[in-house]
């Protein structure tokens, strides 16, 4: 194996990118499957978007592919599309959370339905951190999920990636394993390599957070990428050193700003991901330079302690972790003069809930002509809204059922507004969805479901799961409006529940469940199933490479290969022990690496199955071998 690999290295060398017309007629399938450093947050270029920069800078074509192409933001799991720059390829198959111990889609699920000719995985820090599990757990699940992207595609080559954060305990080691497991994964057909991404890689100079890349540690992830996807023959490899980039938020806040009597009330937009907004204020009549006056998480300060007349400039800078934005991705500059001349400012805002609305009422400002009234949710992500209203109560309506809501408001004056009067918060009422009245209309041995339930008058959404009793993984987890579901792809013989909630804004009714069973597929008529495999034959090198054969079936379409870890040869296990490692072989005779876990047990034992028109034989005692390890 170290041969073949020095061979690669030494090909790689004399890689060069591909021709346009290369390129034009087969674009490159990347698939990036990650957890939160491959997702990136709402106003992060993320470090895909470097690479796609690189591969498209350089004439690759390439076509980045998975269920996702969006960030990570305020309303998860809806994506934010709040990138820097949106123009490019942005597909992936990552997710904020992730662990290779709790996936949201199986191997096979994402190979069928996107085809990558590459998967870049970076995922296992969460498995270290969240889980709790080993840095060897860890390097197992890898070796098994390159088996599995395999077994639905036998040419697909994969990028292990480093964990990049490599002051994380257990994260060195994980790192070292990944790079000792990976020698011995290339196939004929598919290679495996190894994308360093922990060098260079800075605790402060390259996070936002100890953890998370800013644009300078994008960069240096998407350069060891770069250079892994050069070994196997994508594009050249990153230019170094890499380029010098802003390190705070891009996406500038917009900001407006109220007179007061010596105050002023300033009030924005955020920016996408921003933690943290620092307001600075200038005197343009001393012209004093700008100082800082407050730094805070929401999006509204009142600055008091101004001169009435003169004219002082606002402006808003946002800033990420550790990261203040440059000058260019300030707010534009929002200019007020305070002055005494409007209404003085409302002490008290009274807020009662109402169905998807807030009543408000105020104390009455004798020298104002009316009110302004503003208003957004409190989390600050649907930006300020106004309403204006000449008397002193007003109704917010159309809120959103159950969510929180920031509230202040303002006289009118005839010559100047008044100051904001201190904010106030309220939840909007709403009705509770009642539980919903599933009915499984039809289900068939093909794999399509079709149910419906009865609306609920109150629920203007409903979240609808649908999965298979002990997977853990959905195969349906939508948010729709209809009250029914048509879903395909459900396997013969298996037990699923369908859950459905009704929504009304934040409000949730209760889960309604209903459990069903997909009728087995039956064999056509007059074709038995096939005979099983016998004359098993095991052997297992010293560096864990299984060889094993065995007499093939007359009428067999295919053969399934699957491993079990044991104690002993005495007994054999149970055959839910046993993980499948080849599947849809032409003959019963297959060669194969161990996955960690099974090369630690004292014995492995080996099971074969043929197939035809989607049975498969029965297991019997001459199907199974075993081989002690130890």
């Amino acid at each position: 194996m170290r041969r073949s690999l020095a061979v690669l290295l030494m090909a790689t060398a004399l890689i060069v990118v591909p021709t346009t017309s290369q390129a034009e007629s087969s674009p490159v399938r990347i698939m990036v499957l990650g957890d939160s450093l491959s997702h990136g947050t709402a106003g992060d270029w993320s470090w895909r978007y470097r690479l796609w920069q690189h591969l498209s800078t350089n004439g690759v074509a390439v076509d980045f592919v998975g269920p996702r192409d969006g960030l990570f933001g305020p309303d998860f799991p809806a994506p934010s599309y709040a990138y820097p720059d949106p123009s490019f390829d942005d597909d992936h198959a990552s997710r904020w959370g992730l662990a290779l111990g709790l996936p949201e889609f199986s191997a096979t699920e994402l190979m069928a339905d996107h085809d990558p000719d590459v998967v870049v995985v970076e995922l296992g820090i969460n498995d270290l951190t969240w889980l709790g599990q080993s840095p060897g757990w860890v390097v197992d699940r890898l070796v098994e999920l390159v088996v599995e992207l395999r077994a639905a595609d036998p040419k697909v080559d994969v990028v292990l990636t480093h964990a990049p954060p490599a002051w994380i305990d257990g994260v060195p080691e994980l790192n070292d394993l990944i790079d000792q497991e990976s020698a011995g994964l290339d196939s004929e057909q598919s290679r495996v390599v190894v994308a360093s991404a922990d060098e260079d890689y800075g605790r402060v100079t390259h996070t936002y957070d100890i953890v998370h890349p800013n644009a300078a540690g994008e960069l240096v992830i998407a350069a060891a990428v770069e250079d892994a996807l050069s070994g196997i023959g994508v594009g050249p490899v990153a230019t170094r050193p890499v380029m010098s980039t802003p390190l705070g938020p891009r996406i500038p806040p917009v900001a407006e700003v109220t007179a007061g009597d010596g105050s002023a009330d300033v009030i924005w937009v955020p920016s996408p991901g921003a933690t943290s907004h620092v307001v600075w204020q200038r005197d343009t009549i001393t012209g004093e330079p700008a100082t800082k006056v407050a730094e805070v998480s929401g999006s509204a300060v009142r600055v008091d302690g101004l001169v009435n007349g003169h004219d002082y400039a606002f402006q808003v800078q946002p800033v990420k972790g550790f990261w203040p934005a440059e000058a260019d991705a300030w707010s534009r500059p929002v200019q007020v003069r305070p002055r005494a001349d409007g209404p003085g400012a409302i002490t008290s805002v009274v807020v009662g809930p109402g169905d998807r609305q807030l009543d408000l009422r105020w104390d009455d400002k004798p020298s104002a002509v009316g009110y302004r009234v503003w208003f957004q949710l409190a989390d600050g992500s649907s930006g300020w809204s106004t309403l204006e209203t000449d008397v002193p109560a007003a109704t917010l309506r159309e809120l959103v059922a159950g969510a929180a809501y920031q509230v202040a408001v303002q006289g009118r004056g005839v010559k100047a507004d008044g100051p904001l009067s201190p904010m106030a918060g309220g939840r909007a009422g709403g009705v509770t969805p009642a539980g919903a009245d599933i009915t499984v209309k039809s289900v068939d041995a093909a794999g399509r479901l079709v149910a419906t339930w009865q609306p609920i008058p109150e629920a203007r959404s409903y979240d609808v799961r649908l999965d298979a009793v002990g997977d853990g993984v959905p195969l349906v987890k939508v948010t729709q409006q209809q009250a029914w579901i048509d879903a395909n792809g459900l396997v013969a013989g298996s037990t699923y529940v369908l859950s459905v909630v009704g929504v009304n804004g934040e409000l949730r009714g209760p889960r309604a469940d209903a459990t069903f069973r997909v009728p087995p597929r039956l064999t056509p008529a007059g074709l038995s199933s096939p005979g099983a495999v016998r004359r098993v034959r095991l052997a297992v090198s010293r560096r864990g490479v299984l060889r094993s054969s065995g007499r093939a079936v007359s009428g067999a379409e295919a053969y399934d290969l699957a491993v079990a870890p044991s104690s002993s040869c005495r007994r054999s296990p149970n055959h839910d022990r046993f993980l499948v490692v080849r599947s849809a072989l032409d003959e019963p005779r297959s060669r194969v690496r161990l996955p960690r876990r099974v090369r630690r047990a004292h014995a492995v034992w080996v099971r074969w199955r043929a197939v035809r028109a989607g049975t498969k034989s029965a297991v019997r005692k001459a199907s199974m071998a075993c081989v002690r390890l130890d």
